[in-house]
This record gives structure tokens, C-alpha cells and sequence, in this order.
């Protein structure tokens, strides 16, 4: 008869006929049959296997009992409730509890945190990811944002050239110039071309305020240059136009050929602005 882990096979004395009993490591100690049955039940092969298992829950119950979590089973029909292996992990009693900013969201994931578990270590990393990620993204957002922007506004000011052509300085100033003088009356500030332009398009938010310039220069200024640097300071755009208007003016040109002082002084500030800004001394 072949033998089974933790049997023995042995001849009984005085068989003769020489027959063979099976019997258990275990039979010859002073055991219960409770206690038999358990060995039975837990499959120890030999009094080695018994003490170890002993040894073992021996080590078990010298942890504080704080130390050891039960894992619930569920019951029939339901989830384990994991109360309190969440709590024992670190979750708060209340969502309150985990210290996460005062506001709406906050508010509401604490509540889901709690939900799920989470303890008071995990929700505040949780929390600092989350918000590291949204300012991450929302400057990534801003920057793709203003990129495009740009690119659209370069767009807009090649149409504006193109359309305005060697206009295109002198009437740019002219609208800078009117948005300086419609400043305090529309409650504009020093930006709105830009801003204007963020929502229209460059070069309409330009015509719009070299018209506006332009009817102010009509009814107060010589001419569009005059206007465009009557708050301080010539560009050499302006310079070159006001040259180009001295020249098409046919008293004034009159008066430069005859030597007129005053309107040669004006003809030699305007040319050296010129020249200034073509790094000519």
C-alpha cells in the first residue's frame, strides 16, 4: 500500500500473516480527537510543521494589536465594508479633516477622498499634484494662447502694410495719437490697440483709431504728421512725410528756395531726424 504525505505504513507484532496498517504521525501522541481533526484539517505533515505554525502565531501576537488590520469579506450580495482598515491607514473622520483649501472643488474632492479611503498623507498629495498639474496647464494654455495671438497680429499688421503701404508709420501714429487723446474721455488705456486688436484683428482696431485721428487732425492739426507728434517726439516716418508735405506744399517749397530761415531750420530738423535714425551724425 503506498503511503500518503504525513502516514506511515508499519507490520503489526505477532501478524503473522503479515499485514500492513496505515496510521498517522500524530496517533502516538496523547491527543483529542478535536485536536486530531484539526491537524487533519490543516495538512501538517509532521510535528515540524505544528511547532513552526505555533512559532509563527506566537510572532503574530507579540505585534500590538493596533499594528494588525483585518481585511473584511464581504458579505452575501455586498462589498466588504473597509471602514476600518481605511481608518487604521490614516483616513480622517470627516472630510473637514483632511486641511485642503476652502473652496468649492476642494470642498467637493474631500468629500470623494473620504469616500474612497484616502488618508490624510495621500489627499494632500493628491491635492498638491492636482493643483501643480492645472497652473502647469493653465500656463502652457496662456502661453500657446499668446503665441497665437502674436501670430495673428503679425498677420494683420502685413495686411495693414499692404493696404496702407508707405502710409503705414504715419497712419499707425496717427491712431496711437488718437487713442492718447480718447484716452480719459473712453477710458482707454495705454494698451487698447493690442487689446482691441486681441478681439477684432490689428489692423482693424488701427483703422478705427487713425479715423478717429484722422477727423481730430481736421478739425484742429495742419496735417496727419503734425497731429501724429503733437505729444512729444518725431519718428522718422513722420519726419519723412512732413518733408515729403514741405516739398508737395507749393508755398512752402517757394519759401525754401527762396532761403526762408525759418522754414530751412524746419527742413534741417526734420533731415537730421532722418539721418539720426540711419545712424548718420
Amino acid at each position: 500500500m503506498a503511503e500518503t504525505e504525513g502516514t506511515q505504513t508499519v507490520v503489526q507484532p505477532g501478524n503473522e500473516g503479515g499485514e500492513t496498517v496505515t496510521t498517522n504521525w500524530y496517533d502516538s501522541l496523547n491527543l483529542s480527537d478535536e485536536y486530531k481533526g484539526l491537524i487533519q484539517t490543516k495538512h501538517f505533515n509532521d510535528a515540524n510543521e505544528l511547532v513552526k505554525s505555533y512559532q509563527n502565531i506566537e510572532k503574530l501576537m507579540g505585534v500590538d494589536k493596533n499594528e494588525i488590520i483585518r481585511i473584511p469579506k464581504a458579505k452575501d450580495g455586498e462589498d466588504p465594508d473597509y471602514s476600518e482598515v481605511w481608518k487604521a491607514l490614516g483616513r480622517p473622520d470627516k472630510a473637514e479633516d483632511y486641511g485642503l483649501s476652502d473652496n468649492d472643488f476642494a470642498k467637493a474632492a474631500s468629500e470623494e477622498m473620504l469616500k474612497l479611503g484616502l488618508s490624510v498623507k495621500q489627499a494632500k498629495a493628491l491635492s498638491e499634484f492636482v493643483d501643480s498639474y492645472t497652473e502647469s496647464h493653465k500656463q502652457q494654455m496662456q502661453t500657446a494662447n499668446e503665441e497665437e495671438l502674436e501670430r495673428k497680429a503679425e498677420k494683420d499688421r502685413e495686411a495693414l502694410k499692404k493696404d496702407w503701404g508707405a502710409e503705414y508709420d504715419l497712419n499707425l501714429e496717427v491712431a496711437r495719437q488718437a487713442v492718447a487723446d480718447f484716452k480719459e474721455t473712453l477710458g482707454l488705456d495705454g494698451d487698447v490697440l493690442d487689446k482691441l486688436g486681441d478681439t477684432i484683428g490689428v489692423d482693424k482696431a488701427a483703422k478705427i483709431f487713425y479715423l478717429l485721428g484722422k477727423q481730430a487732425a481736421n478739425d484742429g492739426s495742419k496735417n496727419l504728421a503734425n497731429y501724429a507728434s503733437k505729444s512729444g517726439g518725431e519718428t522718422a516716418e513722420i519726419a519723412s512725410y512732413k518733408v515729403k508735405e514741405m516739398y508737395n506744399d507749393p508755398e512752402t517749397a517757394k519759401k525754401i528756395m527762396a532761403g526762408d530761415v525759418k522754414t530751412i531750420n524746419e527742413l534741417n530738423r526734420l533731415n537730421k531726424i532722418i539721418a539720426e535714425s540711419k545712424g548718420v551724425k
